[in-house]
């Protein structure tokens, strides 16, 4: 006499343990993005100098002014100008602003934050109808600049060669 089969069971482990693998990596990225929220930084990158070509010369537009950073972004190089020292003829906003508009290799980016629309106008309305060339970008989040060089390795590699 033959025994029957029984009828095979149904088990919900491999079910279970995808889920807990889910949940896992759902809270390690809501961990991270916590982590990132709580100090912002913005990261501009910056093409390699290449003559011929205009490079930009960044200025962060916020609330209290302007922050021009120098030829080289990369460098802890900046100057403050306080927002009502744009207008000033002896400024370093006026000094940069002749400088750029003779400098064929350079223009002005500017970096406008939501508090420094302000500033952005007043530094907007001093050099029109100057020859100045600018452009603008708008910056989400608060906290720092972190300027970093575009393709630094790729550039070492073809000068080795």
């Amino acid at each position: 006499m033959r025994r029957k089969a029984s009828a095979p069971e149904l088990t919900l482990f491999p079910f279970l343990s995808v889920l807990a693998m889910v949940i896992g990596t759902l809270i390690l990225i809501s961990g991270m993005a916590q982590i990132a929220l709580a100090k912002p930084k913005q990261r501009i990158v910056v093409d390699a100098f290449k003559p011929g070509k205009k490079d930009p010369i960044f200025v962060e537009c916020h609330k209290k002014g302007l922050t021009i950073f120098g030829d080289d972004p990369t460098s802890d190089e900046r100057r403050r100008v306080w927002r009502d020292e744009i207008g000033v003829a002896d400024g370093a906003w006026t000094e940069l602003w002749k400088r750029v508009q003779h400098d064929p290799n350079h223009y002005i980016q500017f970096l406008v934050r939501e508090s420094g629309v302000g500033a952005f106008n007043d530094a907007r309305a001093a050099i029109e109808g100057m020859g100045v060339e600018y452009g603008y970008e708008p910056l989400f989040l608060d906290g720092d600049l972190s300027f970093k060089q575009k393709h630094r390795q790729a550039a070492r590699t073809t000068e080795a060669r």
